[in-house]
């Protein structure tokens, strides 16, 4: 689904791989403080690091006159 929302625009591509390493990178600091080293394990980072990339699914369903439209929408 991610490479679907990626297809219509490739500015996206860029970002999803930035967001899936951001998401990790902070997992990573976030699982060596103890109020959450419990829940962060090495499989849940991964699985945040994949699914990271699915915050822009929405892209699919808009028309590509609207998605690519340079400039302001009216």
């Amino acid at each position: 689904m991610a490479k679907l929302a990626e297809s219509r625009d490739t500015d996206t591509g860029k970002h999803l791989e930035r967001i899936q390493e951001y998401c990790r990178d902070l997992a990573i600091e976030l699982s060596k403080d103890e109020a959450f080293e419990a829940c962060l394990d090495s499989q849940y980072i991964q699985l945040l690091q994949m699914t990271s990339s699915l915050h822009h699914i929405g892209k699919i369903g808009i028309p590509d006159r609207v998605l690519l439209k340079p400039g302001k929408l009216n």
